[in-house]
């Protein structure tokens, strides 16, 4: 029996809207040198008008072809017969909110490809949004970041209940502020993550994360546990169950430690789990140095087959 591997909660905890790319923004965006324009939808319109039109242009075509990336990068789990078993398919997403100071949303799927023995190979597209703002010479400036990350790495199962991943890829990102000096920031580069997932007890689930960006310096680490209490219907079929959760984020735009309760909802014949977290964070910007107290509220829904 393979382990169900539970969401990549992205708490990154970086909104709200879904990213869409094309592969010929990516040609055109890896070899930029560092010239501004990102496709997608935005919360607000920046006084820059030509960033509105830039996203505009780009909208359709880029609809177009993630649909066709999303079906390619799925297509992969019915054409490799020969190993040792069919790839289970992840889908995920989710949005967090701290009030104010910071938002942050995406969307994703991925393949889990059985290889050999305890070893297979996992791969992930996700989609983000992410806002945050902060104060300079007594005014406040807001910032988006718009990103699509491409991860794959091993995943090896020590034990039916317990499975270790190491990531590795890239991630294409756009940093824009709202002010009149350095407006945009080009922030594609590295990224690796590694991820740690446990059942120690039954219906009683570890997981750990980290993740690190190059080019912002960003290191986000989270740790959650969560026991399902009770279920219901024929089998079992929906679980209910409760947590907690520890966060804790840097980068050269701001800092943030969190800590709050799950609630969770789990149901088995739609393979799908949702979890909704409340609880507290201290948000602190690099530039202002201000600590912000907020409290802080988190969806996530994840499914895999």
């Amino acid at each position: 029996m393979r382990n169900k591997t539970p969401p990549h909660l992205l708490a990154l905890d970086e909104t709200t809207t879904i990213l869409w790319v094309s592969t010929s923004h990516l040609r055109y965006r890896l070899g930029s040198h560092g010239r501004s324009g990102f496709p997608g939808a935005t919360l607000r319109t920046f006084s820059d008008k030509n960033v509105g039109r830039r996203r505009r242009s780009w909208y359709y075509p880029a609809v177009r072809t993630v649909l066709r990336l999303v079906a390619a990068f799925a297509a992969c789990a019915v054409s490799m017969p020969s190993f040792a078993g069919a790839a289970d398919v992840e889908l995920l997403g989710g949005t967090d909110t701290n009030f104010g100071a910071s938002t942050y949303s995406y969307l994703g799927v991925g393949l889990d490809q059985p290889v050999a023995g305890s070893w297979s190979i996992r791969g992930r597209i996700v989609g983000s949004y992410l806002t945050f703002n902060f104060r300079e010479a007594g005014d406040q400036v807001d910032a988006e970041a718009p990103a699509v990350k491409f991860l794959v790495g091993p995943k090896y199962q020590i034990t039916e209940s317990t499975s270790v991943t190491i990531f590795a890829g890239g991630q294409i990102k756009e940093t824009e502020f709202d002010r009149p000096h350095d407006k945009h920031r080009n922030d594609n580069g590295a990224v690796v993550a590694a991820e740690l997932y446990s059942e120690f007890l039954p219906k009683t689930t570890g997981l750990v994360l980290y993740e690190y960006t190059a080019p912002e310096h960003f290191h986000w680490g989270r740790i959650a546990l969560t026991r399902e209490l009770f279920s219901l219907g024929t089998a079992g079929r929906t679980g209910f169950g409760i947590g907690a959760e520890v966060a804790a984020m840097g980068s050269r735009d701001f800092e943030a430690q969190r800590g709050g309760l799950l609630l969770q909802v789990r149901d088995t014949p739609l393979h799908l789990q949702l979890q909704l977290t409340v609880g507290a964070e201290n948000f602190r910007s690099t530039t202002d140095k201000d600590d912000r107290l907020r409290p802080y509220l988190g969806v996530n829904i994840y499914s895999r087959f």
